[in-house]
């Protein structure tokens, strides 16, 4: 649950597809989608795409600012939002690599007609 400035209280769901990155071993791609539904049930949706990088020297820390955040609109008080941000993650990983903690902020600058 998070809370947004226009938006409002809402609920949140988000679907990340990470792949290989050409950049480095230690880097991966990562495109996916938001969808933020507010408590009256109108949705806002949110494109995110760009580089993750593991910290070797930190040893558990991922992080990355995504370098496409689009808002590509919504349903009911949301339909026809569209904008542009910023996406940034962190994550703490356990040893094994596949467990632990998340972060993510979003800040987009958005337009309803």
């Amino acid at each position: 649950m998070g809370t947004g400035t226009f938006v409002g209280r809402y609920m949140y769901e988000m679907e990340l597809t990470l792949a290989p990155s050409p950049v480095s071993p230690l880097a991966r791609e990562v495109s996916g989608n938001l969808i933020c539904t507010d408590m009256g049930g109108s949705q806002l949706y949110i494109t995110v795409a760009g580089t993750i990088q593991y910290d070797p020297n930190a040893r558990t820390i991922v992080n990355g600012s995504l370098t496409r955040c689009e808002v590509v609109g919504g349903t009911r008080r949301f339909a026809t939002a569209t904008g542009s941000g910023t996406f940034s993650l962190l994550a703490n990983v356990d040893d094994s690599g596949v467990d632990g903690d998340l972060a993510f902020g979003v800040a987009v600058t958005m337009t309803l007609r």
